[in-house]
């Protein structure tokens, strides 16, 4: 998981700088000396499949952080769930414990002890 996170990192990064190019869609500001082959056109192309490749890369990045948090917070209540069971199994068998405890000190005690309700 941590190797697919660095390559879309890499691949985020690497199309947002490509993202950020300037493109000139006026022939002539540039010199006439300068002879440039690539077109605004395939500029401009090659920027949106950059930025379209951003928004990929940045959605995939979001997601997967996503679905880590959701994961860890559903093991935290998982584990929350039974240290809750264990503990109520502790209690019981206190409480039986204790119960056991009264029954004997009654039985020892006799016509002492009276319970009313």
């Amino acid at each position: 998981m941590v190797g697919i996170m660095i390559f879309v990192g890499l691949l985020f990064i690497d199309s947002w700088k490509r993202s950020q190019i300037k493109v000139s869609t006026y022939h002539s500001q540039k010199p006439p000396y300068v002879i440039n082959t690539v077109t605004p056109v395939d500029a401009l192309a090659s920027r949106a499949y950059n930025q379209r490749n951003v928004y990929i890369s940045g959605f995939i990045i979001y997601f997967c952080i996503c679905i880590l948090t959701v994961m860890s917070i559903l093991r935290r209540i998982v584990e929350w769930n039974d240290k809750i069971k264990a503990g109520d199994a502790i209690l019981k068998a206190k409480l039986r414990q204790k119960q056991k405890y009264l029954k004997d000190l009654q039985k020892k005690n006799g016509s002492h002890i009276h319970t009313y309700r």
